[in-house]
């Protein structure tokens, strides 16, 4: 048992003593520098005792402020260091160590119900190492607050690192962090927390507050592990940056922070397999909630599944960009997610994102833009945007487009937009859009509703080889379907309603189908009888007819073979008009011929 007296009433014990619950007798330290150790040296006396359990063993640090003034270092395996609570066992830095306590390569050391406070002038507070050509496991620090507040120091506030470095056979591994506070200054401009080369890591319900830089929560590491943790305050650059394999991160709270980052380091250290699911991201108007790309090799295999995203920036920025991070990011899933008052998009795909899947998300009210996908340099992308659920209730909506493509340079291609619902939208639901002659290549719209929106429902430019089936566009104040200076079009089985300037309207399209859409008739057929030569069919297109085929019902008239012909000269939007004749030529002017039509649409 280590403990304590202040003798001087400053708040910080100045004779420390250890007493041997086996003998019963102060070891070391004490009025008497029992053990020769100097009992008014707190950092002696706890060393003296660890250097004792060669065998491993406890040690217990009942409450009090310690000064330490040389690094604490556990020398053997099995080494237990438990203080009497945090905020109650404190272990100050008097001398500005680098660290207060490192474990040095040991295996089986438990670290709990203490404070270690930097006092503003640590260079690092904890040290989990493993040194080169060592090995070190199991190893827990639970109930431990690592503090520093500092604007000026250099180094870390708690590390877990393996300086192996070997990322394929990591050595330091099986590590937990539970219930533990690590607070600092916002301001240091340093790395403060890392996991690196390590395996096995686990945080959990820890908190991160003023961290000053970044949690670098993962940095070419394997199975790590964040649950419940709480990241406030950290602005710097990212909360939480993640650069390996086969991390989750699970339940945690992110306030007025940049965000968590998923990047690949390098070729050799891709960010692979990961998962960010139930946490919650907000208050951070000015930064991206989620920010994923390959850097310089390629972060593949990302889920990220259930979360809430309120008042960000962006939720997901998902892609690299062209100025050195032109690394891969691939196969990532964003699904079950609720977004709600973001200050630009709520989903970006970006630049070498591919074969992404944005799936089952709410989202609502963002500020710009709902799903994103733009100026996306790899083909073919692959995305599929299926079952979104994206809305304005604002009185005045702010949301300007609900799903938006957009291609500046190289072609967007290969992107299903299934079975999404899009309402009022300040300007267009669904807009896909280039604004040079590089077109979107194969972009299928399919199963979506499109409604009440302050522009177009749905919107194409400049693009080729686009299918639009089976959507509904409902109550938009512009048209249901407008699309410009593109080929290859097909329009099947939608469905138009109260759209304000019609259902479709085409400028510039060639080789475009329409059919078998709802509130857009463009074919007909029917029976009319009464007629005579120059008389008119009501046909009920959606203008005028480009192809129509008459039968006459009527075998003869007089005893004389009739003959009917569609008079397409006079034919217009309303009506088809008919010649009918004699077969010797003469006009029939008696309203008394029969006969069947069909007539078709097509712009």
């Amino acid at each position: 048992i280590i403990f304590g007296k202040d003798t001087d009433g400053d708040g910080t014990y100045d004779i420390v003593y250890a007493k041997n619950c086996t003998s019963g007798q102060i070891q070391y330290g004490g009025d008497w520098d029992a053990g020769g150790i100097d009992g008014s040296n707190a950092s002696a006396v706890i060393q003296a005792t660890i250097d004792a359990l060669t065998s491993g063993g406890t040690i217990f640090i009942r409450g009090g402020v310690y000064g330490i003034t040389q690094i604490i270092g556990i020398s053997h395996d099995g080494i237990s260091l438990i203080g009497e609570g945090m905020d109650v066992t404190v272990l100050r830095d008097m001398s500005g160590l680098s660290p207060i306590i490192g474990t040095n390569s040991k295996s089986h050391v438990r670290i709990e119900d203490m404070t270690l406070d930097g006092n503003a002038i640590s260079t690092a507070v904890l040290d989990i190492a493993c040194a080169e050509g060592q090995e070190a496991e199991d190893i827990i620090i639970r109930r431990v607050k690592c503090k520093n507040d500092s604007p000026d120091t250099n180094g870390f506030l708690f590390a877990i690192w393996d300086r192996n470095s070997d990322y394929a056979n990591p050595k330091l591994k099986h590590v937990w962090v539970e219930d533990c506070i690590f607070e600092d200054s916002p301001s240091t401009n340093i790395d403060r927390i890392a996991v690196s080369y390590s395996k096995d890591v686990t945080f959990k319900n820890c908190v991160f507050r003023n961290i000053a830089r970044v949690v670098y929560g993962c940095f070419r590491s394997h199975d790590v592990t964040f649950e419940n943790c709480r990241f406030e305050n950290i602005t710097n650059v990212y909360s939480l940056a993640i650069a390996g394999e086969r991390v989750k991160v699970t339940k945690c709270f992110f306030y007025n922070c940049r965000g968590l980052r998923i990047e690949a380091v390098s070729s050799d250290y891709p960010a692979t397999d990961i998962l960010i699911e139930g946490c919650t991201f907000r208050d951070a108007p000015d930064w991206y909630a989620i920010d994923i790309n390959g850097r310089t090799s390629s972060a593949e295999n990302i889920r990220i599944i259930g979360n809430y995203f309120i008042n960000v920036k962006v939720g997901i920025f998902c892609g690299g960009n062209p100025s050195g991070e032109t690394g891969t990011t691939r196969g990532v899933v964003i699904e079950g997610n609720v977004f709600e008052n973001n200050t630009e998009a709520s989903i970006v795909l970006y630049c070498y994102a591919e074969k992404c899947t944005v799936k089952g998300n709410i989202i609502k009210n963002s500020n710009s833009v709902g799903i994103s996908v733009k100026n996306c340099i790899t083909t073919p992308l692959n995305h599929v945007i299926e079952g979104n659920i994206i809305w304005d209730d604002r009185a005045t909506p702010n949301m300007e487009y609900g799903i938006y493509l957009y291609a500046s340079a190289d072609p967007l291609s290969y992107v299903k937009i299934l079975n999404n619902y899009v309402k009022n939208s300040a300007s267009t639901g669904i807009f896909v859009y280039q604004c040079s002659s590089n077109g979107k290549e194969d972009i299928d719209i399919i199963g979506n509703t499109v409604e009440g929106c302050g522009g177009h429902g749905i919107h194409v430019d400049y693009a080729t080889r686009v299918k639009i089936y089976a959507n509904s566009m409902l109550n938009n104040t512009c048209y249901g379907l407008n699309i410009r200076y593109s080929s290859n079009i097909d329009i099947r089985n939608n469905y138009f309603s109260n759209n304000t300037d019609g259902a479709i309207a085409l400028t510039s399209v060639t080789d475009c189908i329409i059919k078998a859409n709802r509130g857009y008739v463009t074919e007909n057929s029917g029976t009319a009888t009464g007629l005579s030569d120059g008389s008119f069919i009501s046909h009920g297109l959606a203008g005028t007819p480009t192809t129509v085929t008459l039968t006459c019902l009527n075998s003869t008239y007089d005893g004389v073979p009739v003959i009917v012909s569609w008079d397409r000269a006079n034919t217009n939007s309303t009506h088809i008009a008919v010649n009918i004749y004699w077969a010797n030529g003469t006009a029939i002017t008696n309203p008394v011929i029969a006969v069947s039509w069909r007539a078709e649409y097509q712009p």
